[in-house]
């Protein structure tokens, strides 16, 4: 066993020598073969192919990295393309996903400091809502508080504008819509006070309203005053009832008896009552949640 080995030992040292010169060619390259297969090594054909598989598998593992990649002889170039296009990939994805985030409409900001202003003025705010008066994308603010009663307000030109009402009265309101009209019905103060009823329409940026009060005379009958921007006059009170049931509003009435008769009105309208948010933390929730 030793005399093999010395044996091999032998030749592998004469093969090194023959191959110092240039590379094995013909005859030489089998016998160099078999001597190395002798003493229990592999080819140098099969050297070779083992060499060149583990540069190109290599290659397939970094360029399997990247999204897109550039094979290369280089196995260092490969890697740096490799990275750059990949990472210019990722900025681009989280770019695109940044640019699309929804904003806000500016009118919401605007709408909850209104609503904040009301509210820290010393009349505290009892109701808001928000309703697209002319269906234009942009809803109008309806605030009341409890002194200053209700107001309209539209957003333009980058501000809040009051669509005011041309004759205020303290107290809340009941607000529907019916068609294109606003309609608000006073529910604040005494009862002998007599009940009013607004009828608005916005037109651009002006609101234009007509306001009945009903109330009644000496003699217990029901009276009506009608009343707008341009002037009040005094109509029937069956006039003014059928001008209002053309809006969807009907007035009714009867009896009283409190320390001197009165007439207690009672106002129906045909759409449903809007709902509305009675302090500012609801306000600001809801404006943001429309």
């Amino acid at each position: 066993m030793k005399r093999k080995v010395r044996f091999a030992g032998v030749m592998v040292i004469i093969l090194a020598f023959i191959l110092s010169g240039c590379g094995l060619q013909g005859t030489d390259r089998e016998l160099a073969d078999f001597l190395i297969q002798a003493v229990g090594g592999s080819s140098t054909e099969n050297s070779t192919s083992n060499k060149k598989t583990e540069n190109v598998n290599t290659t397939e593992k970094l360029t399997q990295a990247g999204t897109t990649s550039i094979v290369t002889e280089d196995k260092a170039k490969t890697t740096k393309e490799t990275t750059e296009v990949t990472t210019g990939a990722v900025t681009t994805e989280a770019t695109t996903a940044s640019a699309t985030e929804p904003i806000p409409p500016a009118w919401k900001e605007a709408y909850i400091a209104k609503v904040r202003e009301l509210d820290a003025s010393g009349s505290p705010l009892i109701q808001a809502m928000l309703i697209d008066l002319d269906q234009d994308g942009t809803p109008e603010l309806i605030a009341s508080t409890i002194v200053a009663g209700g107001d309209v307000y539209t957003y333009a030109d980058g501000q809040v504008v009051g669509l005011h009402y041309p004759h205020a009265e303290s107290g809340a309101k009941l607000y529907y819509q019916q068609g294109n009209y606003l309609i608000s019905v006073s529910i604040g103060g005494d009862c002998m006070s007599g009940r009013e009823v607004m009828i608005g329409q916005k037109r651009g940026n002006i609101m234009g309203w007509t306001g009945y009060a009903f109330s009644w005379d000496e003699n217990m009958n029901p009276t009506a005053n009608v009343f707008q921007s341009a002037g009040s006059y005094t109509p029937t009170y069956e006039e003014a009832c059928a001008r209002l049931s053309e809006c969807g509003v009907h007035i009714s009435y009867s009896e009283g008896m409190d320390i001197e008769p009165f007439l207690d009105y009672t106002v129906a309208v045909d759409s449903s009552e809007l709902p509305s948010w009675d302090d500012a933390d609801a306000a600001e929730a809801g404006i943001n949640a429309w």
